[in-house]
């Protein structure tokens, strides 16, 4: 129920602003005062908002051509961004593998000289 009547003072005050704008500006114009002139205020906002769905008309017809201007390079330049997509991922892929194996060999390689040194502790183990 608040955003309601918030909404509805808002309405109601951005209509009284937008009568005395106009009221204000005729008054200007013809020099009545603001009084007189808001009589003229409904007259005004009809010449005023006229025009506005030949407007709206004249500049939504040019949408779809000013979005197939925009669009029409999608396709392309999609191409030319994902072409390079299969050789990176073949790159990166070999640069994984190769990391795996280096850190495999020196897996095995700290392996062997654990192995070598328990041996030697064992012997020396052994031998006491």
């Amino acid at each position: 129920m608040g955003t309601f009547r918030t909404l509805a003072i808002l309405a109601t005050g951005a209509a009284l602003g937008g009568t005395a704008l106009l009221a204000y500006r005729i008054s200007q114009e013809t020099g009545k005062p603001l009084q007189e002139a808001l009589y003229d205020v409904p007259t005004e906002a009809r010449k005023l908002f006229s025009d506005v769905p030949t407007e709206a008309r004249k500049v939504f017809s040019e949408v779809p051509t000013e979005a197939r201007k925009v669009f029409s390079d999608v396709p392309t330049e999609a191409r030319k961004v994902f072409s390079d997509v299969p050789g990176e991922a073949q790159r990166v892929f070999e640069d994984v593998k190769n990391r795996a194996a280096e850190a495999i060999e020196r897996g095995r390689e700290m392996y062997v000289e654990k192995q070598q040194e328990i041996e030697d502790r064992l012997k020396g183990d052994a031998s006491v």
